[in-house]
């Protein structure tokens, strides 16, 4: 009996402590106003995104001339850009601007964006071409309107307005503009290359990434302004199935198509493990006091109740993505024929990483996967993790302040991007590293982005331009 006693005692104080860190969770979000409150004509802006969006500056291919005219028509419509700042170009069509500060022992600040685009796939799926750069029914239409020449656009514009009431920062500002952020990443890696021989490093690096959306996870009280502090790994691997060829009328009991498509089933069906990661922790804890009292409860216990609240998670993409290594078979090639036996067949499976898994591990999993069955596998292309920015710096801070000021019904909450960007080219050179696009965006917007029917509303464009604005005032303090 007393044992009885004693256990319920124990069981009541577990429930009490549970229920009091749920309570206990308070918001440390402090608004704060704006200081900016002269913007260029909105309609400017509109109309040079649209006249950007014409120039197909496409990537992969052979697009030399389209990013020489891009580059003539950014030299006409920013003169005063053109003839303050200091333009180098990396990897020839990657331009490089140092806008020079008041004051050269601050560390400076590096603002990227990027000038291609990736290419628009079946016009006919356009409800306008693509490149015709619309303005109809309040968007900017066009590929590239939200990834990323409306980032790039603002960022400018905000820039030639500065210039023309005579401001000069007190740190200086890079801005680099890459070529072929959607294929290879050379001229952020040369551009990163020309600081790093310059001895030039940052105090923040701000590229694309995160927005404030209302879909981030189910239960948010408030839109949330997704700020990447952190990109996941990617990791390509190939497989290959080797057998005997041959005609379809005579087939084997087994082709190497078929064999392979076991293996793709069993890498599908073995997914890796869900598990909570530092910035995923940062990412909960930081959405938690703004969640209903049930979510609060699991969010302020997750020791205790994280194996519930992973397999919750893994029901939902985003989330899923968020809390585990993902598995996605992407291509798959066997005989060049219908009526021809396939001799070799060959798939490949994309894998994006969490912090702390490799190329090693992947493979040794694909391997498993494979068993004793004739399929050999390799990697491809392979990048780790990128490391991690700590909220806690001041770069941070700058940018989370500015969101603020521009978004004040959003709540800012540390990332992990699952895609990837220019900004992993110069992680060892800024002190941090943030990832955020200026918008606030519903689902249907977001799944434009390299897809059909790409456009931006002219009210997020306004809203970038006063972001850039605010940034840029913010630095002075």
């Amino acid at each position: 009996m007393v044992f009885l006693y004693s256990a319920g005692i124990i069981v009541l104080l577990a429930a009490a402590v549970i229920l009091a860190r749920a309570a206990a969770c308070r918001s440390t979000e402090i608004s704060e106003a704006p200081t900016v409150t002269s913007l260029p004509p909105a309609e400017r802006a509109v109309g040079h995104l649209s006249e950007a969006l014409r120039i197909p500056t496409v990537s992969p291919g052979d697009h030399r001339q389209a990013f020489a005219d891009f580059a003539a028509w950014l030299e006409q419509t920013y003169p005063l850009v053109h003839s303050s700042f200091d333009l180098t170009t990396a990897a020839e069509y990657t331009r490089m601007y140092h806008w020079k500060g008041r004051d050269n022992t601050l560390k400076p600040v590096l603002l990227i964006a990027h000038q291609d685009v990736v290419a628009p796939g079946d016009p006919s799926c356009w409800s306008v071409p693509p490149f015709s750069g619309e303005q109809s029914g309040g968007f900017v239409w066009g590929r590239g309107a939200l990834d990323m020449k409306g980032q790039l656009i603002a960022l400018l514009e905000s820039a030639e307005w500065l210039l023309a009431q005579g401001f000069q920062p007190k740190r200086s500002i890079y801005l680099v503009f890459g070529h072929d952020e959607e294929s290879r990443g050379d001229g952020a890696k040369e551009a990163a290359q020309y600081f790093r021989d310059q001895g030039i490093t940052f105090q923040l690096l701000l590229d694309e990434g995160g927005l404030v959306s209302e879909q981030v996870i189910p239960g948010l009280s408030r839109p949330a302004a997704t700020t990447g502090i952190a990109e996941k790994g990617y990791l390509d691997v190939k497989l290959t199935c080797t057998m005997p060829g041959g005609h379809s009328s005579m087939p084997r009991r087994r082709t190497s198509l078929g064999i392979l498509a076991e293996v793709l089933a069993d890498i599908e069906r073995r997914q890796f493990p869900l598990r909570l990661t530092p910035v995923s922790r940062l990412f909960f804890q930081a959405v938690r006091p703004h969640m209903p009292f049930s979510y609060r409860l699991i969010l302020a216990n997750l020791p205790l109740f994280s194996p519930l609240f992973l397999r919750y998670l893994s029901r939902i993409p985003v989330g899923n993505a968020m809390v585990r290594t993902t598995t996605a078979v992407t291509m798959a090639a066997g005989s060049d024929a219908p009526n021809k036996l396939p001799a070799v067949s060959t798939a490949m499976v994309n894998f994006r990483l969490l912090h702390g898994d490799d190329e090693q591990r992947v493979l040794a999993h694909v391997r498993s996967c494979i068993g004793s069955r004739p399929v050999t596998c390799e990697a491809v292309r392979s990048q780790l993790p990128s490391r991690i920015s700590d909220p806690e710096s001041s770069g941070y801070y700058l940018v989370r302040r500015t969101i603020r000021q521009v978004f004040p019904e959003a709540v800012t909450v540390p990332y992990l991007m699952t895609g990837g960007t220019d900004a992993r080219a110069y992680e060892d050179l800024a002190d941090a590293v943030c990832r955020f696009s200026p918008y606030r965006l519903s689902q249907d917007e977001i799944n434009r982005m390299h897809a059909s029917d790409e456009r931006i509303s002219y009210e997020n464009i306004e809203r970038a331009v006063r972001f850039y604005l605010q940034l840029l005032e913010n630095l002075q303090n």
